[in-house]
């Protein structure tokens, strides 16, 4: 959902930056290419959250829809049907099955958003502003991404990408999430069907109807001042 400079003198400034930046941006290469690389998009996604005391993970599965002007609905099909949106605007949503969208409050929420938005754009930016990168496989594009910020600290260890086997027609990319408590989730996303701009809400709205796709292209109509 989720967000870090030192002032040295000019001189110094000057010869680390530009030593830096050539670090950076062979790394942040490597980042890129692990992720979605289009700007509309839909596809599926499997999870697996093993939680302690548990013998077996908890798996859902669903579908997504994202669009880098709007933000992302992502449905989970099974065990239970929901659907989360997550928009650009920062207001985010929960609509459980035959019920009325709900607004999500929280720094969790606030914080899962941010990252999934991120991955779903591509947006290495942001990720290398709010995480450590650490490349640990360049040809398997293998990446670990650790909080800087405090109070994801509290909250969450590590983020793991993995890029997924798919076909030469879509992409795929494994996330795996440790919090705190060393609770993993994980998480396959596929790429199924890109968009052009022009299509991107009507096909949204084809998905998932024109009631949810509403929400995601204008989420301050349908704000509530109640959390959730």
């Amino acid at each position: 959902m989720i967000k870090y400079v030192l002032y040295l003198l000019f001189a110094l400034t000057t010869y680390s930056s530009a030593s830096i930046s050539a670090t950076t941006r062979s790394s942040e290469e490597i980042l890129q290419s692990s992720l979605p690389n289009s700007c509309n998009f839909s596809g599926t996604f499997t999870q697996e959250k093993q939680l302690q005391g548990l013998p077996k993970p908890l798996q859902s599965s669903g579908d997504f829809f994202f669009s880098c002007d709007y933000g992302l609905v992502w449905q989970t099909a099974r065990p239970i049907k929901e659907i989360r949106i997550y928009t650009t605007e920062n207001i985010h949503f929960s609509i459980a099955e035959n019920q009325e969208p709900q607004t999500l409050s929280g720094i969790a929420n606030f914080y899962l958003a941010k990252l999934l938005l991120d991955i779903m754009s591509g947006n290495t930016k942001q990720l290398y502003t709010d995480y450590n990168v650490n490349i640990n496989n360049a040809e398997k594009l293998d990446i670990t991404l650790t909080p800087k910020n405090k109070y994801l600290k509290k909250g969450l260890k590590s983020i793991q990408f993995l890029k997924g086997l798919a076909d030469k027609e879509n992409t795929s990319i494994k996330v795996n999430i440790t919090d705190a408590n060393q609770q993993v989730t994980a998480m396959s996303i596929t790429e199924n069907t890109q968009y052009t701009d022009k299509k991107a809400i009507a096909l949204c709205e084809t998905i998932y109807g024109s009631n949810t796709c509403a929400i995601l292209k204008d989420p301050s109509q349908y704000e509530q001042n109640e959390s959730f």
